[in-house]
């Protein structure tokens, strides 16, 4: 972003190896951090100012992607000590991570504006044959298709066609982050919101019976 202060976020989410969940505690704590609860794959922490962490130590599902992302991290920062994603990995994990939103509690709009600012920055640093096989392999390849016509629309000034209108209508009923009520509907099976992204998210059953 071109400001940092532009870009709100409810917590921090980062990635340890599911051995390191001791030693990551007794690192939180160390820094003023309070464990709250274990959820869905990842240990929550809070401190005193309101600042939550997320530590990941599941993969978010069981496509190859998810389960070698930590072997495939690079180091970086002062003498390597913190990993991170090349930047094809880190646009697929956006990908998959906005598609994970939409099954539970949507997405809202800050999630597609971060899609945006990364690929106008660094879209022309992919490697687009990699990073089609990989959404092949999660399912994903028509969701990724589906995220970028609604981001022309939203920030290029595209006409949107009828199943974009349904999806931005879709993020703005879940503000910056995704809302209670879009979770309740996906619960529910909600077809009037959710039908265009359960196609688009989801394989057919034949092909989850395929795979």
């Amino acid at each position: 972003y071109p400001v940092g202060d532009m870009r709100v976020m409810g917590d921090t989410d980062l990635m340890i190896e599911k051995i390191a969940r001791k030693e990551a505690r007794a690192v939180m704590e160390s820094c003023g951090y309070t464990f709250e609860q274990s959820k869905s794959g990842h240990d929550i922490y809070c401190n005193d100012n309101g600042n939550v962490y997320e530590l990941h130590y599941m993969p978010e599902d069981k496509s190859v992607f998810h389960q070698k992302l930590m072997e495939r991290a690079i180091p970086v920062g002062n003498n390597g000590t913190r990993l991170s994603l090349n930047h094809s990995d880190f646009y697929l994990y956006m990908i998959s991570h906005l598609a994970r939103h939409m099954r539970t509690t949507g997405a809202g709009l800050r999630l597609f504006a971060d899609i945006k600012v990364f690929y106008s920055k660094c879209g022309d640093k992919l490697d687009a044959k990699y990073v089609e096989s990989s959404l092949q392999e999660m399912g994903l390849v028509d969701f990724e298709n589906a995220v970028k016509q609604a981001i022309y629309s939203l920030f290029y000034g595209a006409e949107p066609d009828e199943d974009t209108q349904e999806l931005i209508d879709y993020i703005f009923s879940g503000g910056v982050f995704g809302s209670e009520e879009n979770y309740a509907a996906n619960r529910r099976g909600d077809k009037s919101k959710l039908a265009f992204f359960i196609s688009s998210v989801f394989p057919s059953y034949g092909e989850m019976k395929k795979r």
